[in-house]
């Protein structure tokens, strides 16, 4: 067990550990040690990051939870079972309960439709010919289409 200091904080009897941080009576953090406050500061550098970490372990955590209610193996295969359920009812059940399962579903095929488009970006490329060069293309086209490639004589006009 961690030796600790009884200290004064905010009026209060408190712990002072030795790695600085300051804990009340149930162990809950009142003040974190100089040196932890300086790894776990919050900067407009990092808040996008920590914003990000935080989605992403709260969306892994969802996920957990709807593929051990579903018995699924991963998450789209929970989704597919949950909609799949939904569908069942929408499809059975007049009722206010059967048409918000209508909405579940056609929502969530909405999602699929908007996850499933694709832009296609086209680029154009444009190239120039001068008037000479396109009089020798035109030229030799026509020689081309009228058979008379002879000895790599072309007639240019």
């Amino acid at each position: 067990m961690s030796t600790y200091e009884i200290v004064q904080h905010n009026g209060r009897q408190a712990r002072l550990y030795p790695n600085g941080d300051i804990r009340d009576d149930n162990g809950r953090v009142l003040q974190l040690g100089d040196d932890r406050l300086q790894v776990h500061a919050i900067t407009s550098e990092n808040a996008r990051q920590y914003h990000q970490m935080r989605k992403e372990k709260i969306l892994k955590a969802v996920e957990s939870g709807v593929m051990r209610v579903t018995n699924a193996p991963d998450p789209y295969a929970a989704i597919s079972r949950i909609v799949e359920r939904r569908a069942e009812v929408a499809m059975s059940d007049n009722t206010r309960a059967g048409n918000d399962a209508a909405r579940i579903v056609l929502q969530a095929l909405d999602a699929l439709q908007d996850k499933a488009q694709e832009t296609t970006v086209t680029h154009v490329t444009e190239h120039k010919i001068d008037p000479d060069t396109m009089r020798v293309v035109e030229s030799m086209l026509r020689a081309r289409r009228d058979g008379n490639i002879q000895e790599n004589i072309i007639d240019i006009e």
